[in-house]
């Protein structure tokens, strides 16, 4: 019987490629909030791939976990102000939606 032929392990097969896909995942992600106008165009991004080895006690082989995770730029909130009027029948309270302000401080 022939013996199977041994592939060197690397980031393009690691996990069947699961280092490449979530690393491409986690990029279109980024390219989306750069576009975003509601974002800041200065602020960074950045991913994050970690992968962990867990080796088997007798030295046969291993496990391996992928994780990879984007840090987006955030949008800003947005203050909205608000009219309240007081009902004379009732006492009951009513709100009124006024135009948009400017986005808050971070």
């Amino acid at each position: 019987m022939e013996q199977p032929t041994a592939t060197a392990v690397n980031l393009a097969n690691l996990g069947g490629g699961a280092a490449i896909e979530r690393f491409d995942h986690e990029l279109s992600k980024i390219i989306a909030n750069i576009k975003d106008v509601n974002t800041d165009p200065k602020k960074n991004r950045s991913i994050t791939l970690k992968v962990t080895f867990m080796p088997h006690g007798d030295r046969t082989g291993m496990s391996t976990v992928v994780d990879c995770t984007s840090k987006l730029a955030s949008v800003p909130p947005v203050a909205v102000g608000a009219m309240f009027i007081l009902r004379n029948e009732g006492g009951e309270f009513i709100s009124h939606a006024t135009e948009r302000t400017d986005p808050l401080p971070n």
